[in-house]
């Protein structure tokens, strides 16, 4: 028999049902019974054990369901089922409970995958961001570089070097391909370089004739001209005098090439190093003479744009030569710059390591006194300040004073109303398509230093409302701008 509210099997002698407690009914009659698994299956009573012997069941677990079944219409439509013998049952109830726990224990690793996924896509924004700013700065500095070797075409076709500024105006448009006004003097360079009259086209190309001129032009230390002639003798006859025309291009085109470099043209220098090597590419001095130049030109590519790659290669430099062109002024100068662009961004301890550098260079009070007041914000960093003044900050220029270096600069303090210093207050100075920032210090004293070039640039204070102030710049010389709050 079954339990009419569970169906649990029964032995039969049970009054109550011992998983769910309800009352047994007892059997109507006394000596009826319901039929066994035995009787159920068609065994009949002489198939089976001797009447009156007590029949063995094996015991055999009965698996409990998670939920009670409900009791069947009618006893007979029961499925057979052995009868277990008494003993320890598994709780009714506690095969529910895994299922019951499973979406709360999903819950943890689901959420803490989806946080995680968060960040690292906030971390490959930021990273895409800086990328997106150093391709930005690296633009504008080749922009910047272009225009120098436009201006030294034009140096060059003044001169009626029309060959070498062919070579400034190409290099330019790799640097910046949509550069129009590059495009035509480069068309124009190249046609009187081709109209320009050379000594093959009178002496129909005689291997002696051209080495003469060659040898001469050289002794002269004329060497555009030598490099002409002597490439003219290889194109006549390569095996005429192949060792002294050899040797004499070798020579042309270093000293050539030390020449492009001190003019500052190194991609131009590099090149002619580079066919030197090619003819003698185990010749030390030519291999020194490059990789001088080759350091000197990754410097400058970084300049602005990575300080620990700038400074990296100008150390290099000034390992191997330190009076190389402007190699102490330039490395002094990327530690200034790199302590205040760490300044900036409130990296004081940083700051102190660059300025201190600087200073076993060259020494100045303006200098020790950025690195004392990094010191003092490393040890304690310093703590938000005022809200800047909202008046207009009008600038005033000071004029110019000598300084000990061949390096230009912007100077000058911003205060408030009351005379006091602003600090924090972000200033840019720009020319053309050039510019820089930095910000003043708790002195409200501000400074641009290492710039080269003899013009006039604007200087504007960017976190607060100012008028520009144009501010004429010439190297060797500090110039002196100083700005104001007025309401």
């Amino acid at each position: 028999m079954i339990c009419d509210q569970c169906g649990l099997p029964l032995l039969g002698t049970e009054s109550f049902c011992p998983q769910c407690g309800a009352e047994v009914p007892r059997p109507e009659a006394e000596g009826a019974r319901q039929p066994g698994p035995a009787e159920d299956a068609g065994v009949t009573a002489g198939e089976g054990p001797l009447d009156g012997e007590l029949e063995v069941v094996e015991a055999v677990d009965v698996p409990i369901l998670a939920q009670p079944t409900p009791p069947p219409t009618a006893p007979a439509a029961a499925p057979p089922v052995p009868r277990p013998l008494a003993g320890p049952r598994p709780p009714h109830k506690q095969a529910s409970r895994p299922a019951q726990g499973l979406p709360a224990r999903l819950l943890g690793p689901m959420g803490l995958g989806m946080i995680a996924g968060c960040i690292v896509f906030l971390i490959a924004g930021v990273s895409i961001l800086a990328v997106w700013r150093g391709l930005q700065l690296r633009s504008e500095k080749q922009a910047e570089t272009a225009a120098k070797y436009y201006q030294q075409g034009i140096d060059y076709m003044n001169q009626g070097n029309y060959e070498l500024a062919v070579g400034a105006f190409e290099y330019a448009l790799r640097l910046r391909p949509n550069y129009p006004e590059a495009k035509q003097k480069l068309d124009e360079a190249r046609a009187k370089a081709e109209g320009q009259p050379t000594p093959t086209l009178g002496t129909q190309g005689d291997p002696a004739t051209l080495l003469a001129a060659g040898r001469a032009a050289y002794d002269n230390g004329a060497w555009a001209d030598a490099i002409r002639q002597l490439e003219a003798v290889q194109a006549a006859d390569p095996n005429y005098e192949q060792a002294t025309v050899r040797r004499l291009l070798v020579g042309a085109y270093t000293n050539e090439g030390m020449q492009l470099a001190n003019e500052g043209s190194m991609e131009e220098a590099i090149r002619r190093f580079d066919q030197a090597l090619m003819l003698q590419p185990d010749n030390p001095d030519v291999q020194a003479q490059r990789r001088l130049a080759a350091l000197y030109q990754s410097g400058l590519s970084a300049w602005e744009i990575d300080w620990a790659e700038a400074i990296k290669d100008f150390s290099a430099l000034y390992t191997l030569k330190p009076s190389y062109k402007d190699t102490a002024q330039r490395l002094q100068q990327a530690y200034v710059l790199a302590g205040d662009a760490a300044g900036t961004k409130a990296n004081w301890c940083d700051a102190v390591q660059y300025y201190k550098a600087a200073l076993t260079l060259a020494s100045t009070p303006d200098l020790a006194a950025k690195r004392d007041e990094a010191a003092r914000f490393c040890a304690s960093p310093p703590t938000p300040g005022a809200a800047v003044p909202t008046g207009t900050f009008v600038g005033v220029y000071g004029g110019q004073q000598r300084v000990q270096s061949s390096w230009g600069k912007v100077h000058g303090t911003v205060r408030d109303a009351q005379g006091k210093p602003v600090n924090g207050v972000k200033v840019k100075l720009s020319a053309y398509d050039w510019s820089a920032y930095t910000n003043t210090d708790g002195n409200g004293y501000y400074v641009f230093e290492a710039l080269n070039n003899d013009i006039t640039f604007t200087v504007t204070l960017v976190s607060v409302p100012s008028k520009p102030l144009d501010v004429p710049v010439k190297p060797g010389y500090a110039s002196l701008a100083n700005f104001q709050e007025k309401k």
